[in-house]
């Protein structure tokens, strides 16, 4: 099957308004020019027109739908009666849909006329978004943005839900941090009107003779210009529309106002006077960057004794540090762009340090993001931990965790990697921490008298005392010291003693008040859990002795 495009004129005409912060014309040999901007002429129709256009867009998708459907059977048949298959979607003011046949030809024309204003942009990130617009052609989609109606556009292909057919899947995107001759614009654009056959590449550097000359942005005065060449190719193997040229340098390279032959080459330039055109971003419109964030400082589990002696020991916090150069307006009309000074953050919005909004964490018993054990996705969030929930004994974890500024733009997945856990193990695997063997000690004890006077001897003991171990990680042992499985240690504050490691020690204190006791029970694998309670002395009562009255 053949596709035929045919220019209708010589010279770019001129914009009239713009959806986008790109401007200007690139050109195709086959199709003619395309408009990065552009007003519509059917926005100021009335109504009535208004209606009429879209329902013969309707018609004309319908038409075109059936048509793609069919190609593989008019392809044949085509092929057979050595038909010519070609259909044109050409702009011209109105909506006109008509076919015709030859005896040995097949011709389909399409009218379709702009439903709206329209542009290209692009975004702090460098993201493209938007349509440009082809008289030939139709709608060229450069990728979603929320500041693009999609109304209208259902009619001519899905574009909201397409992606790009190679890796990588991403629409076209300006990498500021990259200067041409190196191509700093990547990604895909789409023809809608030709499917799966309209898929644009901006530049792809292993060609070798594409390197350097894909789509590049340059300088350019107050202006950052468009310069070098797109390419479309079918994807069943056909020629396509072949190169689009985004500068007249591309072609004019003598810079004369002239194409010679020698010029033109095999890209597809018009040979003779060429009218200057360009694709720019008047002003160097694009916003300042937007840096992806970095998180680093990963730690884990970040659960220590007294924690675990308290919630239990089978969880864990993971940890992160967010990081971020930007600063971002934080409310008001710029909310999330970045800026430089709270002058750009209109609306009542102020330029703060850029901050975490969201965060993902995955996590494994393998070193594997496949089939993760959690996957929490992107959850809206300003803070820089996790508290997992119930993980099981003595066991491995692997995890990462990704970050997103307030600007939208994210981190790469981190995973976790340091050689001592913060629970002090040391694993085969630092990418790993490892959970505790079992739970740790229950805790808790009583004294007698229960209102001691200051100097009174105190007999404390344990109201709950059990241990774990890795056999039994979470069925109580009671506390013993024969046999021995746990130690103790009590602590008498400005008592008499001090401490003591019985298991029912006798203390006195020698001034009335308040103060502190504490037992830390040890159980034989070091796991230690330690409870604390306030004691008060009463002063000592007075001696009285009874004496029979003279």
């Amino acid at each position: 099957m053949t596709v035929r495009c045919v220019q209708d004129s010589a010279a770019p005409p001129a914009a009239t308004g713009s959806a986008g912060n790109a401007a200007g014309w690139a050109w195709n040999k086959a199709t003619g020019w395309i408009s990065f901007s552009g007003a519509n002429p059917i926005a100021k129709a009335d109504a009535a027109t208004k209606y009429a256009a879209k329902s013969y867009d309707k018609l004309a998708s319908r038409l075109l739908g059936a048509i793609d459907r069919a190609s593989g059977v008019l392809g044949r048949f085509a092929r057979f009666f050595h038909l010519n298959y070609d259909y044109r979607l050409a702009h011209s003011g109105g909506h006109r849909l008509s076919a015709f046949f030859s005896s040995l030809g097949l011709s389909i024309k399409v009218a379709l006329a702009q439903p709206f204003d329209f542009g290209v942009s692009i975004d702090a990130n460098g993201d493209f978004a938007g349509f440009a617009w082809s008289d030939n052609l139709g709608w060229i989609y450069f990728g979603p943005d929320r500041n693009f109606t999609a109304e209208g556009f259902a009619e001519f292909g899905n574009a909201a839900s397409s992606s790009a057919p190679f890796t990588p899947k991403t629409w076209a995107h300006y990498d500021q941090s990259l200067s041409p001759p190196d191509d700093n614009v990547t990604g895909w654009a789409k023809i809608l009107s030709l499917g799966d056959d309209g898929w644009i590449k901006m530049s792809d550097s292993s060609v070798t003779n594409w390197d350097n000359k894909g789509v590049h942005i340059v300088a350019s005065g107050t202006d950052l210009v468009f310069d070098g060449w797109a390419w479309n190719s079918a994807a069943d193997g056909g020629a396509g529309i072949g190169w689009i040229s985004f500068s007249y340098k591309t072609c004019d390279l003598d810079g004369n106002g002239t194409v010679d032959a020698s010029e033109a080459g095999t890209t597809g330039c018009p040979v003779g006077p060429l009218a200057p055109y360009w694709v720019s971003l008047p002003g160097g419109s694009v916003p300042e960057v937007n840096h992806a964030p970095v998180v680093s400082g990963l730690s884990a589990p970040n659960w220590s004794y007294d924690e675990a002696g308290q919630y239990g020991a089978r969880r864990a916090n993971l940890r992160w540090v967010f990081s971020d150069p930007d600063k971002t307006c934080d409310g008001g009309v710029n909310d999330g762009q970045v800026c430089a000074s709270s002058a750009n953050c209109t609306g009542g919005g102020s330029c703060i340090a850029d901050f975490q909004t969201a965060y993902q964490i995955i996590i494994n018993t393998t070193d594997s993001l496949t089939d993760p054990l959690f996957d929490s996705g992107q959850v809206a969030n300003t803070f820089s931990q996790y508290a997992t929930t119930t993980l099981d004994w003595a066991t491995p974890y692997y995890w990462w965790v990704k970050v997103w500024d307030h600007n939208g733009s994210s981190s790469d997945l981190v995973q976790y990697d340091s050689a001592t856990d913060t629970n002090g193990k040391i694993n085969s695997d630092p990418r790993a921490f490892t959970t505790f063997n079992h739970e740790f000690p229950d805790v808790s004890f009583k004294w007698s008298p229960v209102s001691p006077s200051k100097g009174e001897n105190i007999t404390f003991f344990c109201e709950t005392c059990n241990i774990y171990t890795d056999a039994s990680p979470d069925t109580a042992i009671k506390a013993s010291s024969s046999p021995k499985n746990a130690d103790w240690l009590w602590l008498f504050v400005s008592g008499e003693p001090a401490s003591s490691g019985s298991t029912t020690p006798v203390a006195k204190f020698a001034s009335n008040g308040s103060t502190v006791i504490s037992l830390k029970l040890t159980d034989l694998d070091g796991y230690y859990t330690q409870a604390t309670q306030t004691i008060s002395a009463n002063l000592k009562l007075p001696i009285w002795q009874e004496k029979k009255p003279k």
